[in-house]
């Protein structure tokens, strides 16, 4: 229907292929497991949703919201199929309005949903077609004004390729596994979300829904109208947001799809089944979102894939596995080179330049899903080209606060009563600092450096005092100084220093780092 007949054949054939690898490892299920649909329910407000081309999925999208909003609104972007008269039909007291945007202008779709907010009072909440809102228990508004809602990803792992009614899609979905990689979504009661570019999160205040949870389905079902819908999205991109890497996925061709669900099939990390996720939501006040996992450090390493930080990311690989207690995140903004063996560890950001406020941006993204995802006595933030002493570093946070801990190498200049700053190479803070940060965005400083941006709320809103860091930096270095880097490694160790500056300022920075790098294996990690 929708396809000519060489590409239709090729998705025929990826999806035969597909059913066959899950029809392999699914245990056999029985009618039972589908006897109790999930119910949501209603939410006093508006949804609104833009569409273009939708009509596979919008009547499943229309039945499912239509019994859990008071409201909607539906911005249509030019649709040449049936998507207006199915909206019509199956809700005729919901508003359609066409956009004034040619296409999905990451920055005017934005601007137009704030544009339509304003229009309208009570809670609103902005969806695409493939995000399905469940409410486990009744909105509780709780005197707040906005709230960030999870969203799962719905893996594809029975096979039902066509499902015929929302019954049966809703069915299906419960016994899909799921996983949280998709952030969050907001609802507010203010006059426009004050959302970041893509409305993944906002700057309003706001606190995390209790009860509320979006399935993401754009891998489900899994079909050739499924593969259709997300070919014909990247002719609705403009040129400039292709260029800047806004809209990345949307980008991909059959086969590209097909490797990014298998990612998400083979990570394992919080696989739940929906129905047992509802369940944990329905009665939030004895359950962790997620069943967290329990560490002691979380490190967020700020990363680049440029050729000089390569090799520090396969430095990273051989001792970042050495200690359990320390689970370590790479997080990325758009990529500018080719990254090797992607995974888990990996937070990317396509969608945010390496420039300001995106820096801080793609920081606070990396927080709010390893908060979400982690319960953790401390986090550090450092840089790929440091390196750490896990046993030292262990000994150093024993006599740290357990809350509000302010530790780094600082401060540096341009340090003021205000409140910067300490070095963005070694902040180590405590989680109750990082869970204010999140809940208060609206506060930071976004035209400060990053350092800048989190010293001011670390040091400057909440008070938290300065504490010294134990650093050794390895910079003065030049080629052929191996008994000098040596030494000064040793003499580190005398004085219990847990990280080392690795970053050499004069001669060949590759070479020299290099040679540096395999000493600290040897004497840290021998």
């Amino acid at each position: 229907m929708f396809y000519c007949n060489i590409e239709y054949l090729q998705n025929k054939m990826m999806i035969e292929k597909y059913k066959e690898k899950i029809n392999s490892i699914q245990p056999k299920r029985n009618k039972e497991h589908y006897s109790e649909p999930i119910h949501s329910h209603q939410i006093n407000g508006t949804v609104l949703c833009h569409f273009y081309n939708e009509e596979y999925l919008l009547p499943f999208w229309i039945h499912h919201h239509k019994s859990i909003f008071k409201h909607g609104i539906m911005i249509n972007y030019h649709s040449t199929d049936k998507s207006v008269e199915i909206i019509s039909k199956l809700c005729p007291s919901w508003e359609i309005c066409t956009t004034n945007n040619q296409n999905f202008d990451a920055q005017l779709v934005d601007d137009e949903v704030k544009q339509i907010e304003e229009s309208i009072s009570g809670y609103k909440m902005i969806l695409n077609v493939t995000e399905f809102v469940i409410s486990a228990k009744p909105f509780d508004r709780n005197d707040t004004n906005c709230f960030r809602v999870s969203a799962y990803v719905a893996l594809p792992t029975v096979i039902n390729t066509n499902p015929s009614t929302i019954h049966e899609f809703i069915n299906s979905i419960q016994m899909l596994q799921t996983n949280h990689n998709r952030g969050y979504r907001i609802i507010h009661s203010h006059q426009n979300g004050n959302y970041t570019l893509g409305r993944h999160s906002t700057m309003h205040p706001s606190e995390e829904s209790d009860g509320l949870f979006i399935i993401w389905t754009g891998f489900y079902p899994w079909n050739e109208f499924t593969i259709q819908r997300k070919l014909q999205i990247q002719t609705q991109i403009p040129e400039s947001d292709k260029r800047d890497g806004k809209g990345f996925q949307h980008l991909w061709n059959t086969d590209r799809m097909e490797q990014e669900l298998q990612k998400f099939l083979n990570n394992k990390d919080g696989h739940i089944l929906l129905r047992n996720l509802y369940s944990q939501h329905n009665q939030r006040e004895s359950y962790s979102p997620m069943e967290k996992t329990k560490v002691k450090v979380v490190v967020l390493v700020l990363a680049s894939n440029q050729p000089i930080y390569q090799q520090a990311r396969k430095i990273w690989k051989k001792y970042m596995y050495k200690d359990e207690t320390c689970k370590v995140f790479f997080v990325y903004g758009k990529l500018e080179n080719k990254l090797d063996n992607i995974d888990e560890h990996d937070l990317i950001y396509h969608d945010l330049e390496e420039n300001y406020p995106n820096m801080i941006y793609k920081r606070i993204r990396a927080m709010e899903y390893i908060h979400q995802q982690y319960d953790y006595d401390y986090f550090i933030h450092t840089n790929i080209s440091t390196f750490w002493d896990w046993n030292e570093l262990h000994n150093h946070l024993a006599i740290l606060p357990k809350q509000l801990c302010y530790s780094g190498d600082g401060p540096l200049p341009g340090y003021n009563e205000n409140g910067y700053y300490l070095s963005g190479t070694d902040t180590i803070v405590t989680p109750d600092m990082i869970d204010s940060l999140l809940k208060n965005q609206h506060k930071l400083k976004f035209d400060l450096y990053e350092d800048q941006t989190l010293g001011s709320y670390f040091h400057g809103e909440l008070h938290a005092p300065m504490l010294v860091n134990r650093i050794c930096f390895l910079e003065d270095i030049r080629d052929n100084e191996d008994d000098k880097v040596i030494q000064i490694i040793q003499n580190a160790k005398k004085e219990h220093k847990d990280h080392y500056r690795v970053k050499t300022l004069g001669g060949d920075r590759a070479k020299i780092d290099a040679m540096i790098y395999q000493h600290l294996l040897e004497i840290i990690y021998p």
